[in-house]
């Protein structure tokens, strides 16, 4: 694992014109990271206040590398397993699986008003650390099979996982405002897209990555404001161009070589055909053609004092990655439209938020994971349109409550603070949640995607690894051959090649493939997924000749 020097963080202070005030030393890696002047009234502003005093937020512990492996240790986005909605009894199909301890129920029974989260309400002990109480709470609630608003502000999206506002969509994960998009990951508005990876306000798109304002574009990376193109890297503002890398307001041009529209149609037209069929050779094809190609791997749009990669209109954002339309925030991953944040990990449309997981909505919110429309809430889960909540699972529409117990405002602030003393006691005021209460294996959450590590490095982290075994899937596999026609296509299961896992295509799916003349996949879409990582650019700055460049 790759972790920022010290002469990294420097230049970055000097690039952004934000003074170092301190240097902290991480208790996981025991690297030093620094504490900007801006992140210092950020800390500041952000304590809470409970019978009339201010208890501030102190400053980290770990760097921010450990922070972000912290929260994404809590999200699992792609392994998912059928099991009994412990309400309704009818099968279903969940995050979590059935050896769990915990109650899970469907979607449509979670949401319901057929039971209430106040039925679990917990007494503050003060002999138990706050996070062993918690977990208490956590293990009793039911949890929701898979997190989506599906029935509420989406539509037969039952099979998604952290997606909100869309309609259609099937085993995509953690994107919102999406229409018949399928596989994909971390998007936001877009119609007909499909095995793509942060790819926002486009349509008709299909394994395209890091990109902004595509439309009918296919094996695109890092790339904007381009239609009909087909392969592959760094295009503005072009249209009808193949296998070209670094363009900027061209049309119909191969491998970089510009044609009239006549020669272009003619010579696409053949490829397309035979991409089809034979894939494989043209992507040998287009590594070939890059070979000796200059290629730009930081791609910031309309970008002032920011520092990272793929930013698109930001302003004063430090060590962000994949955002648009954001301000005043620091060590963010993934999304769209917030002002002033600092450790959050995919998120829309919200302000001052700290140490989060999905606060969609929120505003001055503390360690929360999937809380959404929030004011005020602290180390809390689940808790949606709620204020001045503490450690509570699932509550909606509640005010003044701890550990999903009901009190008045007086109350309320005086058993905080008697909360925040215990915390202090045992050493965990305003820490994240720990990996060690994590309800997933560690290899099954998006912590291995980005910061992976051996079954034997997991114990060190306290948490527990799984073992996909392939003997559960039946000895048929079959796979996909182009001999097979439509309708066996539709009705067969799939084996993948490189897992054994088993997966199928579906009718709107096969469609857009023969639509737009794509080759069939013959791999899970788990797979599919980490091919696409593989290829998308670093995510680590190094100094290097007294400049910032990615590693």
């Amino acid at each position: 694992m790759y972790y920022t020097s010290e002469d990294t963080y420097e230049l970055i202070s000097k690039e952004v014109n934000d003074p170092i005030r301190e240097w902290k030393n991480c208790t996981v890696s025991w690297m030093n990271f620094p504490i900007y002047e801006s992140e210092k009234w950020f800390f500041a502003s952000m304590g809470l206040l409970a019978e009339w005093v201010k208890h501030a937020l102190p400053f980290p512990t770990l760097c921010p590398e450990e922070r972000q492996r912290r929260r994404m240790a809590r999200k699992n986005d792609h392994h998912y397993f059928r099991r009994t909605c412990d309400k309704t009894w009818e099968s279903i199909i969940s995050t979590y699986h059935s050896s769990l301890p915990w109650p899970v129920y469907s979607v449509k029974a979670w949401r319901s008003d057929a039971w209430d989260a106040l039925q679990y309400a917990q007494e503050i002990q003060r002999d138990k650390s706050f996070f062993s109480q918690y977990k208490e709470l956590h293990n009793k609630v039911p949890k929701i099979a898979m997190m989506n608003d599906n029935g509420v502000a989406s539509e037969n999206c039952e099979y998604c996982q952290n997606v909100a506002y869309s309609k259609d969509c099937y085993l995509t994960t953690v994107s919102w405002k999406l229409r018949d998009c399928y596989y994909s990951s971390n998007m936001a508005t877009g119609e007909y897209l499909i095995d793509s990876f942060f790819t926002m306000d486009s349509k008709v798109c299909y394994e395209c990555t890091e990109s902004y304002d595509l439309h009918t574009c296919f094996y695109i990376q890092k790339s904007y404001s381009s239609q009909r193109c087909f392969f592959w890297y760094d295009l503005r503002w072009c249209a009808d161009c193949a296998f070209c890398i670094g363009l900027t307001n061209k049309k119909y041009c191969i491998f970089n070589t510009e044609y009239s529209k006549e020669e272009y149609q003619e010579k696409i037209q053949k490829i397309r055909l035979d991409f089809q069929h034979h894939p494989e050779k043209y992507l040998q094809k287009r590594q070939d053609f890059q070979q000796g190609k200059k290629m730009w791997w930081i791609h910031n749009v309309q970008v002032e004092e920011s520092v990272w990669n793929n930013l698109v209109n930001t302003k004063s954002t430090l060590l962000c990655f994949n955002l648009k339309n954001a301000k005043k925030c620091k060590y963010w991953r993934f999304w769209d439209t917030w002002i002033d944040g600092v450790d959050l990990t995919v998120w829309g449309e919200l302000e001052r938020c700290y140490e989060g997981i999905v606060p969609d909505n929120s505003v001055h919110c503390t360690s929360t994971i999937f809380c959404w429309k929030c004011i005020r809430v602290r180390y809390s889960e689940m808790c949606h349109w709620c204020t001045d909540c503490f450690g509570c699972v699932w509550l909606k529409n509640k005010q003044y409550c701890i550990f999903n117990k009901q009190y008045t405002k007086e109350e309320y602030e005086k058993k905080v603070a008697k909360l925040i003393a215990l915390m202090k006691e045992h050493k965990e005021r305003w820490e994240f949640f720990p990996i060690s209460l994590s309800p997933y294996p560690y290899n099954h959450t998006i912590a291995q995607d980005y910061f992976p590590l051996s079954e034997e490095s997991v114990e060190a982290y306290w948490s527990t690894w799984w073992v996909f075994d392939k003997q559960q899937n039946s000895n048929e596999t079959l796979q996909v051959k182009l001999s097979l026609s439509d309708a066996e296509i539709l009705k067969s299961i799939f084996t993948c090649k490189v897992s054994w896992r088993k997966f199928k295509i579906m009718p709107k799916e096969l469609e857009f493939y023969r639509k737009h003349s794509l080759p069939l996949p013959t791999l899970h879409p788990y797979e599919r997924y980490k091919k696409r990582l593989a290829v998308m650019s670093a995510k680590e700055l190094e100094q290097k000749n007294n400049e910032l460049q990615l590693r």
